[in-house]
């Protein structure tokens, strides 16, 4: 997969990742496992990356703080997203303004008055997609694998949905 480093291929990307609401963060734990959780996407944005919220005594925040490197994983219907980043932690009370939603309740009651509530901002290094959604898209799929299970070849993975891996390496700053 080749590198896309235009302002194109990252607008794509963003376009995809608005189609989630929720995606698998994944840190790296003390014992060096990998630890995932699911995490509600608070706001996905070309020049911020993703925002999350928690409380500031999660594991994760410790995990976070001893290794920043993370990756969120999305998969909705035929669409993937995968994004390697960095996480930074922020606790910027005018963020939490923007980002604030009542969905948030269950877990802040006292809502953005909450005391322990932090935000995780992933700064994304690289990203890769896999979009296979809308009919013609699966139409090519089922004919090149048909075709492909019927010739003994291999698929030819440039010819089924749209695929890249974009990289954001120095777009972004970060923010809270």
């Amino acid at each position: 997969m080749n590198k896309d480093i235009t302002p194109e291929g990252k607008h794509h990307f963003y376009d995809l990742a608005k189609s989630f609401d929720t995606g698998m963060l994944v840190s790296v734990a003390k014992d060096c496992k990998l630890h995932a959780r699911p995490m509600r996407v608070l706001k996905a944005a070309e020049g911020e990356g993703f925002w999350f919220v928690t409380t500031i005594d999660s594991p994760k925040v410790e995990e976070l703080y001893a290794n920043s490197n993370v990756n969120i994983s999305f998969q909705s219907g035929y669409k993937y997203l995968s994004v390697m980043g960095k996480a930074n932690i922020g606790r910027d009370r005018s963020k939490l303004e923007e980002l604030w939603t009542d969905a948030l309740l269950p877990w802040f009651p006292k809502g953005k008055e909450s005391a322990d509530i932090a935000m995780i901002q992933v700064i994304p290094e690289l990203g890769d997609y896999w979009d296979f959604s809308g009919i013609t898209q699966r139409l090519q799929y089922a004919f090149e694998a048909s075709k492909a299970y019927l010739t003994g070849s291999k698929i030819n993975e440039d010819k089924i949905g749209d695929s890249g891996r974009i990289d954001f390496r120095g777009d972004i700053n970060i923010q809270s």
